[in-house]
C-alpha cells in the first residue's frame, strides 16, 4: 500500500490510555540499508518507544496516528483542545529522529506553528521525550545534541551509545536535523529548501486551521510526510480542504490511498 493522504480525527475513547508495543524485542533487530528509508515502520517506532519510553503511554488513535506519519504522504488530525496532539507529534519527532540518527539514515524535520507561544508547546512535548528517556540519548552518553528548539546528531557516536553498531561517522553531504520555523502568514519563509538526500524528510506543522496555504506549499516541494495537526476552526485552507475535500479538483477529502 502506498500512502498517499490519511485523515485521523482524534477524539478520546471511553476506554482510556493503552500501553503498546513489543518488549519481548529488540528495536535493533533488523538491518536496515542506509539508502532504504521506506523500511521504518510503527512496529519499528513501538519497540523504541518500550526501550526508551516505556513509562509514557499511547492510546490506540495516537498509534494509528504514528503509523500514518511514516506510511503515508499526508498525515491530517482534527482534533479538539486536550486530547494529546502535541504529545503524539513530540513522540514521532523524538522517535523518528532518535531511530534515524541511530541507523544511519539521514533525516530533516521541520516543526512550525502560527506563533512562538505554540511551537513552544509543540517543543514542551518533543522535550518531554528528548529529555525523559529511559536511557540517555543527548551528548555525551548519547549521540544527539539539544539547543534550544533544535535537535542534531553527532556525527561520531560517544563510546557509550550502545545503538550504532561499528564506526559512526557522517558522511559529507549528511543531514541531521530537527528545527523549527514560526511561519509567516504571507511568505512561509523558512519553510524551503529542508532536503535530506534519500532520508527522511518530516514536516510537522501545528495550528494547522489558522496557516497560510503557502506553507503546506514549500513543506511540499521537500518534506516525504507531513504531519498536520488542528483545531477544528472555521477555515478554508490547505487543511480544510484535506478534510472536507477541494470541488475546484474533485479531491473528497478524508482518507485517500493509492494501490
Amino acid at each position: 500500500m502506498l500512502g498517499m493522504v490519511a485523515s485521523v480525527p482524534l477524539m478520546m475513547e471511553a476506554a482510556g490510555p493503552t500501553e503498546n508495543g513489543g518488549a519481548n524485542q529488540s528495536w535493533t533487530r533488523r538491518d536496515i540499508p542506509y539508502e532504504s528509508l521506506k523500511a521504518i515502520t510503527i512496529d519499528d517506532l513501538l519497540v523504541l518507544k518500550e526501550a526508551l519510553w516505556p513509562h509514557e503511554r499511547l492510546w490506540s488513535k495516537q498509534v494509528e496516528i504514528a503509523e500514518s506519519v511514516v506510511r503515508d504522504k499526508v498525515t491530517v488530525v482534527p482534533a479538539a483542545h486536550e486530547v494529546g496532539k502535541d504529545y503524539v507529534a513530540g513522540f514521532v519527532v523524538a522517535s523518528i529522529f532518535t531511530l534515524c540518527a541511530a541507523l544511519e539514515i539521514q533525516c530533516k524535520i521541520v516543526t512550525t506553528s502560527v506563533t512562538a507561544a505554540q511551537l513552544a508547546n509543540l517543543w514542551g512535548e518533543i522535550d518531554r521525550f528528548i529529555r525523559g528517556a529511559k536511557v540517555p540519548i543527548l551528548s555525551p552518553v548519547g549521540r544527539l545534541i539539544y539547543n534550544h528548539q533544535y535537535l542534531g546528531r553527532l556525527g561520531n557516536a560517544p563510546p557509550q551509545w550502545p545503538y550504532t553498531q561499528g564506526p559512526a561517522v557522517c558522511k559529507e553531504g549528511d543531514s541531521y536535523a530537527v528545527a523549527a520555523v514560526v511561519t509567516n502568514e504571507h511568505k512561509g519563509e523558512g519553510l524551503s529548501g529542508h532536503h535530506a538526500g534519500d532520508g527522511f524528510t518530516l514536516f510537522v506543522a501545528d495550528e494547522c486551521s489558522g496557516m497560510a496555504d503557502i506553507a503546506f506549499s514549500k513543506a511540499s516541494e521537500w518534506a516525504d510526510h507531513m504531519l498536520l495537526i488542528g483545531n477544528p476552526y472555521q477555515c478554508s485552507n490547505y487543511f480544510y480542504r484535506a478534510i472536507k475535500g477541494d470541488p475546484a479538483t474533485g479531491d473528497p477529502g478524508g482518507d485517500r490511498r493509492a494501490a
